[in-house]
């Protein structure tokens, strides 16, 4: 009878234990998520600490030598990416994204509406990130992006298939192209032949060396920031470099 008295102290205890970690876990688990969305939060309203950012961490290529983080080389590697704005801008900003991804699309506007005000003054430069684990359509997308940028067409396809989320088979892209008003034969020869492949699954593998885990994910002279910016975010940011 004392045997089974202790065991029945012992099963309490147990569940005791049990419930205290559980409580414990769950704690630790809500801790995080709220670190988590508030630095979404911070990103998205461009509050982040910008202090902390390295203004010798230039993107120009002029300068490229200089960079202080090794895994910025790849960052840097854009030479024959698409870019917006002078080479010589006090502030770059290199854009790792993908046309599938719903947060790059949330981004969109506010990149275009940063663009607009900003884009004499910074230099901006998409680069392909396409997640194919989650994007089907993500690789013939950024293919068909750069076969765009053969014909000098990028940044309006681009804001075509921003605007086409839900529609990048490949029967689609090529409509896009005739509608935007590019050489089908030389856009559909370039995209059928997979003449870009090996360069956006560079961009990825460049992204991937510089940490880049999703999209998007943008550099500020070399300082990652991951996440949606608004572009009360963008504007904060811009100005933050601008006046130091």
């Amino acid at each position: 009878m004392e045997q089974a008295a202790e065991q029945s102290w012992w099963k309490q205890w147990g569940k005791v234990v049990l419930l205290v970690g559980a409580i414990l876990l769950l704690a630790i688990m809500m801790y995080f998520a709220k670190r988590t969305y508030s630095y979404y939060e911070q990103i998205r309203t461009g509050t982040v600490d910008f202090s902390q950012f390295e203004h010798g961490a230039t993107t120009n290529l002029t300068n490229a030598e200089e960079v202080k983080n090794p895994n910025l080389a790849y960052v840097n590697n854009f030479v024959d990416d698409p870019s917006i704005g002078p080479a010589d801008a006090k502030l770059t900003i290199v854009a790792f994204e993908d046309f599938q991804c719903p947060n790059c699309g949330e981004v969109f506007l506010a990149e275009k509406q940063m663009l607009s005000q900003y884009g004499s003054q910074i230099r901006f430069v998409y680069r392909d990130f396409p997640i194919t684990d989650l994007h089907e359509h993500a690789q013939a997308a950024a293919e068909a992006g750069q076969c765009a940028n053969d014909q000098r067409k990028f940044w309006p396809y681009h804001d075509m298939l921003f605007q086409h989320q839900e529609q990048l088979d490949v029967t689609y892209l090529k409509q896009y192209a005739q509608q935007l008003g590019l050489n089908t034969d030389q856009f559909d020869n370039c995209l059928d032949s997979g003449k870009y492949t090996e360069e956006v699954k560079a961009d990825f593998a460049d992204g991937l060396r510089a940490g880049v885990g999703g999209t998007p994910t943008f550099f500020f002279n070399g300082n990652k920031l991951a996440g949606v910016i608004t572009y009360a975010g963008f504007q904060k940011i811009i100005n933050y470099f601008q006046n130091n």
